[in-house]
């Protein structure tokens, strides 16, 4: 894992955009997955095993992609960013994946504040990320 001497302001605002996508895609997955549930819910029988295939390669995209987009912008090394997006991805459907991409962004939040910005539950807010930005580019 790198020290937060070894990222550029590049690198922090990379982070941080990356981190508010895995957030983003964490409440993709719950909302794709409470959808499916009250919808099966309401119909009274289960969707069709198509639906559900659907739902899971949608899923293991979101969370393969993001969680693999969020490792590399930390500087990841090699296989340690292709690993957390091959987990996040094949375990989706259940909290380990979830749980696989808190724990990246808890790294990056770790980052992020380290570097002075205010992270909050989705991430560094966008006016936060500008107002750091044009703070550190008149040093």
């Amino acid at each position: 894992m790198s020290n937060q001497s070894e990222y550029s302001d590049e690198d922090i605002i990379r982070i941080a955009k990356a981190q508010k996508s895995v957030m983003n895609a964490i409440c993709a997955i719950l909302l794709i997955n409470l959808t499916f549930f009250f919808v099966a819910q309401s119909v009274g029988q289960s969707v069709g095993g198509g639906a559900v295939a659907v739902l899971f390669l949608l899923e293991m995209f979101i969370a393969g992609f993001y969680t693999f987009r969020l490792d590399k912008a930390m500087k990841a090394q090699g296989a340690m960013a292709w690993i957390g997006g091959v987990l996040a991805g094949l375990f989706a459907l259940t909290l380990v994946g979830l749980v696989v991409m808190a724990m990246v962004s808890s790294r990056a939040t770790k980052v992020l504040k380290q570097r002075g910005l205010k992270v909050g539950f989705m991430g560094v807010s966008q006016q936060n990320l500008d107002r750091w930005q044009s703070s550190n580019q008149t040093k």
